[in-house]
């Protein structure tokens, strides 16, 4: 387990109710969630969303994925750690949406009112390429960035700047998968036109940045 995971889990350690929201098939989630476990700790995961949600006068109800009612005043640690706090609503009706998203906002102040990591709303709103432009608009160094979606202007990239490597990386945060019978990481490769050559005419928009060395102090 990594260094932030540790001090992730030291956080809720001496908290009995914990609550995750994460995703099924995250490896990260799985490896927290055996510790708290391994310390006597009770958990409640749900993977994506909550899936049904009850409104009484003085408490609201959750339901887990195994179909377990939770008193969320019973909560006392929430992780956020992927998905969303409610199924988003398949509607064309700009009012329906709105209600839905006061009544996710609700829920989600609630949940992060309560000790706990992980912001809901800050991950929902976060876009990494958003912080880039930003970044570079004032006046801070970062590494050359390009969005790029096929191979061609991928290729002309690697072979007209020989002297520089490139990388591409997640939009989003890093990931770790588990699997019935294996797991997978998706994390910053190093592209070559050995790689790219492999890849079809037309892709995914992807994020493709110039490698930084790190500087030894």
């Amino acid at each position: 387990m990594g260094q932030q995971k540790k001090e992730e889990l030291i956080i809720i350690l001496n908290i009995t109710m914990v609550l995750i929201l994460s995703n099924k098939n995250d490896f990260t989630t799985n490896l927290v969630q055996d510790w708290l476990y391994y310390y006597g700790k009770e958990v409640t995961r749900i993977n994506s969303f909550i899936k049904d949600l009850s409104f009484k006068t003085n408490d609201i109800f959750i339901e887990s994925d195994a179909g377990k009612e939770i008193s969320l005043n019973g909560i006392k640690s929430f992780w956020y750690r992927k998905g969303r706090i409610i199924q988003p609503k398949n509607t064309k009706h700009q009012t329906i949406k709105s209600e839905f998203e006061i009544s996710e906002g609700y829920i989600s102040y609630l949940l992060e009112d309560k000790k706990g990591i992980g912001r809901y709303q800050q991950a929902m709103n976060l876009n990494k390429l958003i912080v880039l432009q930003i970044a570079k608009k004032n006046g801070l160094n970062i590494p050359n960035t390009f969005i790029l979606d096929n191979k061609t202007d991928l290729l002309n990239l690697i072979s007209e700047n020989k002297d520089k490597k490139f990388v591409t990386k997640m939009k989003t945060e890093s990931s770790m998968f588990q699997f019935e019978d294996t797991s997978s990481i998706i994390y910053t490769n190093v592209l070559n036109e050995k790689i790219v050559e492999n890849l079809p005419e037309k892709f995914a928009s992807s994020l493709i940045q110039e490698k930084i060395i790190a500087q030894r102090l």
